[in-house]
């Protein structure tokens, strides 16, 4: 009974979150527009991207956690700019990503 207590409770807290969510946050905005075109490439690219910072990083003589930030802030750094490098500014890369060719 207990279990299926919990269980209720924790759907229905889902629900909560879900329909607070649909009710209230039904905007939008630059940055929400910007993540949505760059999370499908940044998804593909950060897994290869944190394993080269993070092989680097594990060579290193220093604190676990300073290399846990350098993988984490550096991976995302990489990944954001090789995004806006490479992908945002060349329309044949965009089309082979599926994304919309710039407008001139």
């Amino acid at each position: 009974v207990t279990w299926a207590v919990l269980s209720i409770n924790g759907w229905c807290w889902t629900m909560v979150v879900f329909t607070v969510g649909m009710r209230f946050l039904d905007t939008t905005s630059k940055w929400l527009q910007y993540s949505r075109e760059a999370s499908f490439f940044i998804f593909w690219i950060h897994h290869p991207v944190t394993f080269l910072t993070a092989f680097y990083a594990l060579q290193w003589e220093v604190d676990l956690s300073v290399k846990m930030w350098f993988v984490l802030i550096g991976s995302f750094v990489i990944s954001i700019g090789i995004y806006e490098l490479f992908v945002r500014r060349i329309n044949l890369v965009r089309v082979l990503f599926g994304m919309k060719p710039l407008e001139n």
